[in-house]
C-alpha cells in the first residue's frame, strides 16, 4: 500500500514493503542495488558527509545525475537523510542560477511490520516559486516508481520502471 501526502513545500510518501529493514537498508546503501531500483548507477558512502551519488544515464555521468549530494544523518536500519540535486529537466528551478538554491533535502525511514517494512520517503526543501509546483508533481511521481522498483527488487521482481 501506499500513500502520498504533497505540500507545497515537501511531499511524504509510505510504501509498506515485504522485506525486513535490514534488507531494505541494504537496497539503500549497497551501491550495487540502489544502482537497479534507484538509479542505474550509484556510488555511495554510507556514512555521515558520504557520498549520495545516483545517475541515471551512467555512461554521460554529467547528465541527470545526483553529483555533489551527501549524506546529513544516518542511522543504518533506522534511517537515511541526504541532500539533493533535481533532474536536468528542472534544473532551471532546482540547480541553477547565481548564487544557486540550496538542494533539496530527502529523508528516508524504516519501521518494521507485521509484513515487512513501512518506508517514508519524505522531500523537503522546493521553493514556493514558479517552476517549483512542477518539480513537486515530478519528484512525487519518480519517488513513486522508485517504490514501485524497490519493491520488484525486494520481491525477486523485473523492474517496473527500469532506468536502462
Amino acid at each position: 500500500m501506499t500513500t502520498s501526502e504533497t505540500t507545497t513545500c515537501q511531499l511524504e510518501i509510505h510504501r509498506n514493503l515485504p522485506a525486513e529493514p535490514e534488507r531494505v537498508w541494504r537496497a539503500l546503501v549497497e551501491p550495487s542495488q540502489a544502482g537497479v531500483w534507484f538509479a542505474a548507477g550509484a556510488k555511495i558512502s554510507a556514512k555521515r558527509g558520504g557520498a549520495y551519488e545516483l545517475f541515471w544515464q551512467p555512461d554521460t555521468p554529467e547528465r541527470n545525475n545526483t553529483i555533489g549530494c551527501r549524506i546529513t544523518s544516518i542511522a543504518p536500519c533506522h534511517y537515511l537523510a541526504f541532500t539533493w540535486r533535481g533532474p536536468d529537466v528542472l534544473s532551471t528551478v532546482m540547480n541553477d542560477g547565481n548564487p544557486p538554491p540550496p538542494p533539496t533535502h530527502v529523508t528516508i525511514t524504516l519501521s518494521p511490520t507485521a509484513i515487512g517494512t513501512d518506508v517514508g520517503v519524505r522531500h523537503s526543501g522546493f521553493g514556493h516559486d514558479d517552476g517549483w509546483p512542477e518539480a513537486v508533481t515530478w519528484h512525487e511521481r519518480s519517488w513513486t516508481a522508485c517504490l514501485d522498483n524497490l519493491e520488484a527488487l525486494l520481491s525477486d521482481q523485473p523492474m517496473p520502471h527500469p532506468w536502462s
